[in-house]
């Protein structure tokens, strides 16, 4: 299993894999709170800190991360492949985060479906994403959570607020040709 990442373009995005010279970049779109559900982060909220847990997250084994940028060269975040397990040809996406301006937009869509498209071409049989997602509202009663809800898990209503999607999810199974319409919506 050839597990390098090419550059991917399409949809309005290019996926290139990361490099050492992109931390700076990525350091000035990105919030401190952004990686609270992150496993790893940096532990001081510096240019050099940033630069440093970005080198060493990004040269992990098991790991090829990649930078998101637009048609006009602007990064815009950041995904990766995660857990690369050869022998079993399964794969993680993951690890993403994005400028505050395009969360929610066709941006993270857009990019899952370039890399889900390469991932299932070239690297994997099961892929797997997984995401945080903030704890069901209301009181979780002896009979269960409130609406049929799982702890600590939001239904994906489909539902979108403002361009926004109205919940977010904790994991799913992908298949390239049941996202097609995702990059057109916003």
């Amino acid at each position: 299993m050839d597990t390098s990442v090419p550059v991917h373009q399409g949809l309005g995005l290019r996926l290139i894999p990361a490099e050492p010279s992109h931390a700076a970049a990525l350091f000035a779109i990105t919030p401190p709170d952004t990686f609270r559900y992150f496993l790893s982060w940096p532990r001081e909220w510096t240019s050099t800190a940033f630069a440093a847990w970005f080198n060493a997250f990004r040269t992990a084994p098991r790991t090829r991360a990649c930078v998101v940028m637009d048609d006009a060269d602007l990064i815009l975040g950041s995904t990766s492949l995660l857990d690369i397990d050869a022998t079993n040809r399964g794969v993680e996406v993951g690890a993403t985060w994005y400028a505050p301006a395009v969360r929610g937009t066709r941006v993270n869509p857009a990019c899952k479906l370039l890399m889900l498209g390469h991932v299932f071409d070239a690297l994997a049989r099961r892929v797997e994403t997984t995401g945080a997602a903030p704890p069901a509202p209301g009181p979780i009663s002896a009979d269960g959570p409130d609406n049929d809800r799982h702890p600590g898990r939001e239904q994906d209503t489909g539902e979108v607020e403002g361009g926004r999607h109205a919940s977010e999810w904790t994991g799913a199974a992908f298949s390239p040709r049941a996202c097609r319409s995702w990059p057109g919506r916003r």
